[in-house]
């Protein structure tokens, strides 16, 4: 049974994990984690204390762990004898931890989940255009560019505010 977690880079969400894991009686070890002192000196000793790893949603961006610049999957792996790890959009890091039969969980391939990100990220995405455009959204024309999960969300959000979608 898991006992100890080490969760680190992210942002809030890895914030609001810490302390949700905290208050449930697991011991959390934190790692350059937004707004949260790391709790111990490096990453290798962060990692060295815990049963699991909880990696941010992405897990990976430009090749390295978000939040850990610099920090490749391939290195992280190498610190992660019989640990689990938990990430979300876990890509070809995945490849990586079937091949040395590393336990793992993506938290996107959980469908309930993936749709509350999805929902998340087109509301950060509507933020940003409300904040890029010089005129209101209602009965502007907004061209849609893909129809998975985020564009589904944004689609209807951006429907509900009075833009014209095109998908």
């Amino acid at each position: 049974m898991l006992h100890t977690f080490a969760v680190l880079g992210g942002d809030a969400r890895q914030h609001y994990l810490a302390e949700l894991l905290t208050a449930s009686g697991f011991t959390v070890h934190t790692f350059a984690v937004p707004e949260l002192p790391n709790t111990a000196a490096s990453l290798e000793e962060s990692v060295s204390q815990a049963d699991a790893v909880c990696l941010p949603t992405p897990a990976v961006t430009s090749g390295a762990i978000t939040g850990l610049s610099g920090l490749t999957p391939a290195h992280l792996l190498s610190l992660l004898p019989e640990r689990a790890v938990f990430g979300g959009g876990l890509g070809a890091f995945k490849t990586l931890l079937q091949r040395t039969d590393t336990p793992y969980y993506d938290l996107l391939q959980n469908t309930a989940l993936a749709a509350q990100n999805a929902s998340l990220t087109a509301e950060g995405a509507l933020l940003l255009a409300l904040q890029a455009m010089p005129i209101a959204i209602r009965d502007s024309a907004v061209l849609v560019t893909g129809f998975g999960r985020i564009g589904k969300s944004l689609s209807a959000k951006l429907h509900a505010l009075g833009a014209h979608v095109t998908i």
